[in-house]
């Protein structure tokens, strides 16, 4: 069941859920259970030593800690100094309690209901004050009106909702009780009602003492095995109830007290509690995927419309030949331009003799032209 609820943070719901999560989360649980319910038939030491054992599981759970009731190593002697710290916080509520109700018994038609009213508060009070005392492992803490009152005064329904459970399932608990009493004191009325007549006259005291074992023998073992059968189950409500206060403590940020005088730091908000929705296969049984909204599975339907084939894995296309680059012609001066003339460009490997020749016969006419011209000038 650890599995299915959510323990981490605080929420507003599921109080006696989450601290049956709580209870059954290791494999054992029932041995403290057990234990504890024996120690009920200790008078007084084995009602503290429940007590302490429920507050201090308590103090933990308020603390934000996620563990089941410890099963070993269990001081005993811490746990009745725990309930005896409980006792007596709850003893000075339970004074001013008393108090108010015979104030309140004085108004007519209203006094009844109103001392009724009293004392379910002081419920709620109580288990409020003895979760506080005990983090703080002090008993003075658990009369810290002002900040017990800011407590109750900013999440009363969440209160009344732990006690009212509580309420119920004890009110259940000794319904069937005294159900299963009842039937042993019919078998027993016979000798109920002879020992009155009896009584009424002039009875011999043997005969008296012989039908009051009669009764004794008749009523006696029914009620013993009643309360070897409820004692257990007071004590898993108790011990639940308890780790509910715990649960509930958690949304004004214990970590984060400072002394027993400090103002209480800011509260924490509810976490998501996540709304179950049934699966897509309409089961109606329980799917873990779907604690979470976000979580929750959603089909998928096919659409051929919508479908499109894969695109075909790419294949190494050779590189392309590199383009020609264009070179550059030779610079040739065009013919008119700047009085130069074309010349034809001719390889030199094959007519040097042929330009030296041209040269040297071009340089001859030149100076005989240039020696004939001269003595004409004179």
């Amino acid at each position: 069941m650890s599995k299915e609820v959510n323990l981490e943070g605080f929420q507003r719901d599921k109080y006696y859920a989450r601290s049956w999560a709580l209870l059954t989360m290791d494999k054992g649980w029932i041995k403290p259970v057990l234990i504890l319910s024996l120690f009920q038939l200790i008078p007084i030491v084995g009602q503290l030593i429940l007590l302490g054992y429920c507050v201090e599981w308590a103090r933990l759970t308020a603390w934000g800690v996620n563990s089941a009731p410890k099963q070993s190593n269990i001081s005993w002697g811490t746990c009745l100094s725990s309930g005896w710290r409980a006792f007596v916080v709850s003893l000075g509520w339970g004074a001013i309690a008393f108090l108010a109700s015979m104030i309140l018994a004085f108004i007519p038609l209203l006094g009844s209901l109103a001392s009724f009213a009293i004392m379910l508060l002081i419920e709620v009070l109580v288990m409020v004050a003895v979760v506080r005392s005990a983090i703080y492992q002090e008993i003075g803490p658990g009369y810290k009106f002002k900040h017990i009152y800011e407590m109750v005064e900013h999440d009363l329904e969440g209160l009344f909702r732990i006690v009212g459970m509580r309420l119920i399932w004890n009110g259940i608990i000794g319904a069937i009780a005294t159900a299963a009493i009842l039937i042993p004191m019919g078998m027993a009325l016979p000798a109920i009602l002879e020992l009155s007549n009896r009584i009424s006259g002039n009875m011999d005291e043997a005969v008296a003492l012989e039908l009051a074992m009669q009764m004794i023998a008749t009523i006696l073992p029914a009620i013993i095995i009643c309360a070897l059968v409820a004692i257990p189950f007071v004590t898993v409500i108790t011990m639940l109830s308890y780790t509910a206060v715990g649960l509930w403590y958690r949304q004004f940020n214990v970590p984060a007290w400072g002394r027993s005088d400090d103002p209480l730091p800011p509260f924490i908000e509810p976490t998501y509690t996540p709304v179950y929705q049934p699966n897509v296969y309409g089961n109606a049984g329980y799917d873990p995927n779907a604690q979470y909204a976000q979580n929750v599975y959603q089909p998928q339907t096919y659409d051929p419309a919508a479908y499109q084939a894969p695109a075909a894995a790419p294949v190494a296309q050779p590189a392309p030949a590199a383009a020609p680059v264009a070179q550059p012609a030779p610079t040739v001066a065009e013919p008119g331009v700047g009085g130069a003339e074309v010349v034809e460009v001719t390889p030199l490997t094959g007519a040097v003799s042929e330009v030296v020749a041209e040269t040297a016969e071009a340089a001859a006419e030149a100076v005989s032209e240039a020696q004939t011209e001269a003595p004409a000038q004179e």
